[in-house]
């Protein structure tokens, strides 16, 4: 399963269309919170988590952490990787990466912009999760 983490679920929908397409299911979350419980409870069921870089912290995290909601994804992949860094993690965002630090996971780690035409993010997912398996 594929956990899409965005607050404004609106403007992925070409991005979760083309994965239900391809065959993923897809999960789409809008906050945080009910991402954390879900990966939380399901973390052997979770193939790939996408998430987005600015969101608003919610209970999971205090808002001067995140800079007011402007780095809650990169929290969130703190997270993710005290919980199982197994779990291939893909911050999509309009933001500009080049100011983000470099982060350190043990397994498939990346940032892309979300103008990313949907099916070569499919393409990539499959990638991942074929590697995944070896």
């Amino acid at each position: 399963m594929i956990i899409f983490i965005d607050d404004e679920p609106e403007f992925i929908s070409p991005y979760t269309d083309a994965f239900r397409f391809s065959g993923f299911e897809v999960k789409i979350i809008d906050d945080v919170d009910t991402a954390w419980n879900l990966i939380e409870k399901n973390t052997d069921e979770v193939d790939i988590v996408i998430l987005d870089i600015m969101m608003p912290p919610g209970r999971l995290f205090d808002s001067h952490d995140t800079k007011e909601g402007l780095r809650t994804g990169l929290q969130f992949l703190e997270l993710m990787k005290n919980l199982d860094e197994r779990i291939p993690v893909v911050c999509l965002t309009n933001a500009d990466t080049r100011s983000f630090p470099k982060i350190s996971h043990s397994n498939h780690f990346i940032y892309e912009k979300k103008d990313i035409d949907p099916w070569k993010l499919v393409d990539k997912m499959s990638d991942i999760k074929r590697r995944k398996k070896i």
